[in-house]
């Protein structure tokens, strides 16, 4: 973004600030809606139902018996976000998808291209794009401070501040390995397919299925 748009503009923010708080209202909107109830689901399988989260089976089998009942829940929650209306100051409301589709509409198509340098006398680009609406949300903020590390010491000094911290955050996730051959994969699919167990999506029988897998 500095190399695209230049330096100085607040082009691209560094940190975990009040700059990222229109996307923690995104992120605590994700987690009511359908992610802290998979995240208290893995966390009963811990506590109850044998799972191990340093063995690289089981964390297998989480992605094989429940990766795309995630992605479905995920799918749905955006289908419904972009499809409720958003008060705009100002102006009509309207929901995300109008907001996308009329501003292609209105702006063209948008996409990684050369960029023009925009005519514009930014006085303070630590504090271009706050959202100090959300920022004064107690909700949003909890959630943020919530599911966060603290600041490092110089980012509490100065919250507003533009500069590179000294590490990056840095999540690695590599796909799961098979630990099963063909024959064996083969035998607990058909085993968990002779169980009826009504393709629904209660979390009490997504419980048994797991219990059900981990002796086979």
């Amino acid at each position: 973004m500095e190399g695209e748009r230049g330096i100085g503009r607040g082009s691209y923010i560094w940190g975990r600030s009040v700059h990222n708080i229109r996307i923690e209202r995104a992120w605590a909107d994700v987690t009511r809606g359908f992610g802290s109830k998979w995240k208290i689901f893995f966390q009963e399988l811990e506590a109850e139902c044998e799972l191990d989260i340093d063995s690289p089976d089981h964390i297998w089998l989480l992605h094989f018996l429940f990766l795309d009942a995630v992605n479905r829940d995920a799918l749905q929650w955006a289908e419904t976000w972009n499809a409720h209306t958003i008060q705009l100051r100002g102006q009509r409301n309207r929901s995300p998808h109008d907001l996308f589709f009329f501003g292609m509409a209105e702006h063209g198509l948008r996409g990684v291209t050369p960029y023009e340098p925009m005519d514009e006398d930014i006085e303070d680009p630590a504090a271009y794009g706050i959202d100090w609406e959300a920022h004064d949300d107690r909700h949003i903020m909890a959630h943020h401070d919530r599911h966060n590390l603290p600041d490092q010491p110089a980012q509490q000094a100065r919250p507003f501040g533009n500069t590179q911290p000294d590490q990056l955050s840095c999540v690695e996730v590599n796909a799961p390995n098979c630990p099963l051959t063909d024959p064996k994969l083969q035998f607990l699919c058909n085993e968990l397919n002779s169980i009826d167990f009504g393709n629904s999506n209660s979390m009490e029988v997504r419980r048994d299925i797991w219990r059900h897998a981990i002796r086979i």
